[in-house]
């Protein structure tokens, strides 16, 4: 019996991506840094993208993989305050947020993980 076409496409990827928000506080690295370890713990993550620059990162393609970032590395960013992706204040309307949603579309992006304050 010939196989269907549902067995013959590769599964579609887990992907992540986690952007900062808003000023930086000393909790914004160590949330950062808490997204990456639970990505790697879980393993369900096939790729973890950090936006540079929060949802302006995404809209311009700005994005780095986060996938395997060194436990010694984290550690650093986690005991420094700032925003180690950089942050944003943008204010998304609807054509805004319809980009942001294509721009996650095609980088297949199943979880968006977003640091910030109540303005985020």
């Amino acid at each position: 019996m010939p196989a269907s076409t549902h067995d013959t496409q590769p599964p579609m990827p887990n992907n992540a991506i986690i952007g900062q928000s808003g000023g930086p506080t000393s909790v914004i690295n160590q949330s950062l840094v808490g997204v990456i370890q639970a990505a790697k713990q879980h393993g369900h993550i096939d790729t973890l993208y950090g936006a540079r620059h929060g949802v302006r990162g995404i809209l311009e393609g700005n994005l780095v993989d986060l996938s395997d970032v060194p436990d010694e590395l984290a550690e650093r960013i986690a005991a420094t305050p700032s925003s180690a992706l950089g942050s944003t204040r943008d204010k998304p309307d609807e054509e805004y947020c319809r980009n942001l949603f294509g721009k996650l579309k095609e980088k297949d992006i199943k979880y968006f993980f977003y640091i910030g304050g109540n303005d985020s």
